[in-house]
């Protein structure tokens, strides 16, 4: 799990001149954290927020507790990060955070001249803050040319349960087809229950 080098900032300090020394001014707040303004790596906020999922870790007096950002400010016109909040998740109740999925290995249908798809890199997952893994990682090596992924398909701890239908498709093998119609046919019967558009 990604662990956030936030510091405590002193208020007294402009916000732009942190902001010229190559930090992010922000704040955070939780069931045992009282709101509390921080400061953290411009390069590592960007770096962070690049990545799918949104669960991360943060060490506090209190010891280590586990957050997401809940609210991300930009400047209008440059649109860099100004400012941003993390909320700390409760440890006795359950949480939804979105967590990234992994897919490992090269498809057999990749080597037999597919193409692998990924249509989704990221799930929504309910479960105790300490159970939520960091991802999901699926070795997809047996994928053949045709072949999808699902939700359904997952192996994934029985204290967790992931917010999207069984038959979301997280990644397909398509053959490789030159021609618009042969797409659409390949694509129709795979994508018809997804409000998403069809990939080229």
């Amino acid at each position: 799990m990604q662990l956030l080098h936030i510091k405590k900032r002193n208020k007294k300090r402009k916000a732009w001149e942190l902001r010229e020394n190559g930090f992010v001014p922000g704040s955070i707040y939780g069931k045992t954290i009282d709101s509390t303004p921080i400061r953290i790596p411009k390069k590592e906020l960007k770096t962070a927020l690049k990545e799918p999922g949104e669960l991360y870790k943060v060490e506090t007096v209190l010891g280590p507790r586990f957050v997401k950002f809940i609210d991300i400010h930009k400047d209008p016109v440059t649109r860099e990060i100004i400012h941003f909040s993390l909320v700390e998740l409760p440890r006795d109740r359950e949480n939804k955070v979105e967590i990234p999925v992994k897919l490992e290995g090269t498809p057999k249908g990749v080597k037999n001249g597919g193409v692998l798809v990924v249509l989704k890199d990221s799930l929504n997952v309910y479960g105790m803050v300490e159970d939520i893994p960091e991802k999901i990682e699926e070795n997809i090596k047996s994928l053949k040319i045709g072949e999808t992924l699902t939700v359904d398909d997952l192996e994934i701890e029985e204290d967790i349960e992931i917010e999207e239908k069984d038959n979301t498709v997280i990644a397909v093998c398509r053959p490789p087809v030159k021609t618009d119609e042969e797409m659409v046919e390949f694509w129709k019967p795979i994508l018809e229950p997804m409000p998403i558009s069809i990939p080229s």
